[in-house]
C-alpha cells in the first residue's frame, strides 16, 4: 500500500465529485490514479480499449460537424495572430 498526501483542494474536488457521482472517493482516486499512470497504449484492458476507440470516433465526428475544431488549426490560427501582432509591434517600434 502506498500512501498519497493530497492539497486540501484536491481533496476537496475529489471529495465532491465522488460524492455527486455517488461514487466512494477511495475507488475514484484508484481509478483516476490508474488512468493517469497508464501511460503506454499498448497496456490499456481489452475493457477500455472500445471506450478510448468511441472517444475518438466522437472527436472526429464533431469535427466533420464543424462543432469542434483540429488543435492544428486552432494552433496555426493562434501563430498566425501572434506573429501578426508581433509584427505590427515591430513595425511601430522599428
Amino acid at each position: 500500500m502506498m500512501t498519497i498526501i493530497l492539497t486540501p483542494a484536491t481533496e476537496a474536488r475529489r471529495r465532491k465529485e465522488a460524492k455527486r457521482d455517488g461514487q466512494d472517493v477511495n475507488a475514484l482516486m484508484n481509478a483516476l490514479l490508474a488512468e493517469a499512470l497508464t501511460a503506454d497504449p499498448d497496456e490499456l484492458s481489452d475493457e477500455e480499449v472500445p471506450e478510448v476507440r468511441a472517444g475518438i470516433r466522437r472527436g472526429l465526428d464533431a469535427v466533420n460537424a464543424g462543432r469542434e475544431r483540429l488543435l492544428t488549426d486552432y494552433a496555426a490560427e493562434v501563430q498566425a495572430r501572434t506573429c501578426g501582432d508581433l509584427q505590427a509591434v515591430g513595425r511601430a517600434t522599428g
